[in-house]
């Protein structure tokens, strides 16, 4: 299995869940994407560890959840999409601890509904270099960014009334 695609008006799964653990270690996917119009509210505690070939992931706006670790030790992960428009809003409320552990992304969008980002979120992402915060983000845990040596910006948005870019 390298490539997982559920396509645009798949009615028969939704609404939809990854559970805990449900593609961990699963070496050989390399990308996955959902529609925007199917509805996938949560991904599991665990869901891509371990994915080491997995480089694309793009998901619909109707994701709430991300479980703890959930692409933890993804080294080859570059691009993952959150889908975020006037038509379909984000709706993920945080980005929980250990989330991104590991992960290869080298810049990374926090979608516009995200109002958290828990203790040590990027755990360790060692190519991470750049950040973009919405306006809506209000906390941003002290640890957030732990060890993601390369981080050269975190990009505010001007409209955030908590946090600031500073040159």
């Amino acid at each position: 299995l390298e490539t997982f695609i559920i396509e645009k008006g798949n009615g028969k799964i939704n609404p939809l869940r990854f559970f805990d653990r449900c593609f961990q270690y699963i070496y050989s996917i390399k990308e996955i994407i959902i529609a925007d119009d199917c509805v996938l509210y949560a991904l599991g505690t665990s869901c891509f560890e371990g994915c080491e070939k997995l480089t694309t992931l793009t998901f619909p706006s109707s994701v709430q959840t991300l479980g703890t670790q959930c692409f933890y030790n993804t080294p080859n992960l570059k691009t993952i999409t959150f889908a975020d428009t006037d038509e379909h809003p984000a709706q993920l409320a945080s980005i929980g601890e250990n989330c991104f552990w590991e992960c290869g992304i080298e810049s990374f969008t926090v979608p516009s509904s995200v109002k958290s980002i828990s203790r040590q979120a990027f755990h360790s992402c060692e190519v991470l270099e750049t950040v973009s915060i919405p306006a809506g983000t209000t906390s941003v845990d002290k640890e957030a960014f732990y060890l993601c040596n390369k981080l050269k910006a975190i990009d505010v948005d001007k409209a955030n009334e908590t946090y600031s870019s500073s040159d």
